[in-house]
């Protein structure tokens, strides 16, 4: 009895010893080690779900759920709201440095003005619809070049980015000799992702794009390739092998339709549950009865009946007996061939409670893009300091946005442009609620030592001193010093210091 005792006590410590030996480095290498016994796994050649992010047939359908949304939804209007904040009235105008800055900066100017390969669209509108589609589609391909578009920015949307029909991708990959050996088989063979074309090795070696909207595929002649290294996809891309962008609006498309579905749903309700005062109308014998629920003055105010009239028809309410008024509910009744029903709304709200539900519902989808509920709502519902701090948050995706037009668009444009010049780019910066507020930190910055003057200006803020300057003396010798511009934070004019020889010999 002992000795079982004895095993039993000791049976646990062999168990963790056992456990630790499995979850020792040697015990998992032995899993590397050939063994007949164990099934082959099977190689997958479909592609992978970075490669291919939707079936056709869904990202079709994406397309017209973003449309949708951004037509008929709120979040049409958060996204509107983005786009103005991001882009601005300037932003995204590059402001060239260096010796041949101005004469870039000439080009660039005169270039912007109708930089649209379609109809002529101003840098700004070109920006503004890049970032719009990049938000509802995924992304878009945007191409400069002096042969096909006589260096003006055309730009394909997400849905004109598409696959070649299989027989077509396959003479495609003949003709221009898309392989990785001499084998010719389907394994060295280029393949196409959505409308990219990738090497063997996984690098996007070009793009189909066509000029048909909404297609699965299409033919060799409705398709033209852009070769990568002449075009530019702009996207917000997850993962480095992720081919095509994604929608921003997708997470957003079901519970926002359902969401309408309701409140739809509501309103009817709530119309169908209220007050309403209305007359029937005879064809023949004009009006012939009245429901109570107004007083006679709103009546004759809101109608053409006369006041007697009005009289008149409460007196005979009493006798019709196929209408009936309940207190809070609606009146129901039949209706003759010749008549008709003259309503008398009272402009009650349908329900009090819809403002809160659409107001989470725009919290949701703000979020989503990126804002906070300031922004999302439209209106500033809270202080100054909770305003503000919900706008810095915003900010970041703002600043997000920026860079990816900027490096992706920007970047891509001057290159062709003006080659070798260099440049910084000018975008909206975060605004203050309290203006006053604003200009009093960055006084303090300045003095502190914690920002200067070409962070605040520009790059060519000595030109804007030196003019500041020239007008600062300008007003001295007109003697104009009374005005707000000599006068310091306190609003106290400021004086010239005299020393004491000075005063002496005025004296």
């Amino acid at each position: 009895m002992k000795i079982l005792q004895k095993i039993k006590s000791f049976l646990p410590h062999l168990t963790q010893t056992l456990v630790l030996f499995r979850r020792s480095p040697s015990a998992s290498y032995d899993a590397l080690t050939p063994d007949p016994s164990r099934p082959t796994l099977p190689i997958r050649w479909d592609p992978t779900e970075t490669e291919q992010m939707f079936t056709a047939d869904k990202r079709i359908k994406s397309y017209a759920w973003a449309d949708h949304l951004y037509d008929n939804d709120d979040i049409g209007s958060i996204l509107d709201t983005i786009v103005r904040l991001t882009i601005g009235i300037k932003g995204g105008i590059p402001i060239f440095t260096g010796e041949n800055g101005k004469a870039a900066q000439t080009i660039f100017d005169t270039w912007k003005k109708s930089a649209g390969f379609v109809e002529g669209e101003h840098w700004q509108d070109l920006l503004s619809l890049i970032l719009r589609t990049v938000k509802m589609h995924g992304d878009c391909i945007i191409l400069m070049d002096p042969d096909f578009t006589d260096n003006k920015l055309r730009i394909w949307d997400s849905d004109q980015i598409c696959n070649l029909a299989d027989t077509d991708f396959r003479k495609v990959c003949d003709e221009r000799g898309w392989y990785d050996s001499e084998q010719h088989n389907d394994d060295t063979r280029w393949r196409q992702v959505e409308g990219v074309v990738v090497d063997t090795q996984g690098r996007v070696m070009g793009y189909f794009v066509t000029s048909r909207r909404n297609q699965y595929s299409v033919d060799q002649t409705d398709a033209t390739f852009l070769p990568a290294g002449l075009a530019r996809r702009v996207s917000l891309r997850k993962k480095i092998t992720q081919y095509r962008g994604e929608s921003i609006f997708l997470p957003s498309c079901e519970i926002t339709d359902d969401t309408r579905s309701l409140i739809k749903s509501e309103v009817a309700s709530a119309r169908i549950h209220s007050e309403h005062a209305f007359f029937i109308k005879n064809g023949t014998t004009g009006v012939g009865g009245v429901l109570d629920g107004m007083t006679t003055e709103q009546a004759v105010a809101d109608t053409d009946v006369t006041e007697e009239q009005i009289e008149n028809l409460k007196a005979k309410a009493a006798g019709i007996t196929d209408y009936q008024a309940f207190v809070g509910k609606s009146a129901i009744g039949k209706l003759g061939n010749d008549q008709d029903i003259i309503n008398l709304d009272n402009g009650n709200r349908p329900a009090a409670t819809i403002q809160q539900w659409k107001d989470k519902l725009d919290d949701a989808n703000g979020k989503r893009l990126g804002v906070m509920s300031c922004l999302a709502r439209g209106r500033a519902d809270n202080s100054y300091s909770s305003g503000q701090i919900e706008l810095t948050i915003s900010w970041t995706s703002f600043e997000e946005s920026q860079k990816m037009l900027e490096r992706q668009v920007v970047d891509y444009v001057c290159g062709i442009l003006c080659p070798g010049v260099p440049y910084t780019v000018v975008w909206p910066k975060e605004f203050e609620i309290d203006p006053l507020k604003g200009e009093q930190t960055k006084d303090m910055e300045i003095r502190g030592g914690r920002t200067d003057y070409e962070e605040l200006l520009g790059p060519y803020w000595k030109e804007k001193l030196q003019k500041l300057a020239e007008q600062k003396k300008f007003l001295e010798e007109n003697g104009l010093t009374n005005l707000s511009f000599f006068q310091s934070a306190s609003g106290a004019q400021v004086e010239e210091q005299t020393t004491d020889e000075e005063t002496e010999k005025g004296a």
